[in-house]
């Protein structure tokens, strides 16, 4: 039985807020300041996000990604490919300034000076 609309939806949702998330993580605060991780962390982000749900939507996690397959007529799905990552990202935004709340006001007292 193939994945439902919803499912993808959700994946790609998920998929995109693990993604988002770990991308601010590295490389917005300032303890991850002057790392050599950054693409380790975020390759590993995109690899267990595709190896996971990949199967069920594709896992493209990224808007700009998935308008090759709807180009390309493989997928007419397109709301799954752009609301699902925008959702997405609003989440794992969301979490991430929940994780670092004092990380947006050491910045905020930075520019003040």
């Amino acid at each position: 039985m193939a994945p439902s609309l919803q499912q993808k939806l959700f994946v790609e949702f998920v998929g995109t807020a693990l993604l988002c998330f770990t991308v601010l993580s590295v490389a917005t605060v300032d303890d991850t300041k002057d790392n050599d991780y950054f693409g380790i962390a975020i390759g590993f982000a995109v690899v267990v996000a595709a190896a996971t749900v990949g199967g069920v939507s594709g896992g493209a996690f990224n808007p700009a990604v998935s308008m090759l397959s709807v180009v390309a007529g493989k997928s007419a799905t397109i709301a799954v490919y752009w609301a699902g990552p925008a959702l997405g990202a609003v989440l794992g935004t969301g979490l991430f300034k929940a994780a670092y709340k004092g990380e947006s006001k050491k910045k905020s007292k930075r520019k003040t000076r």
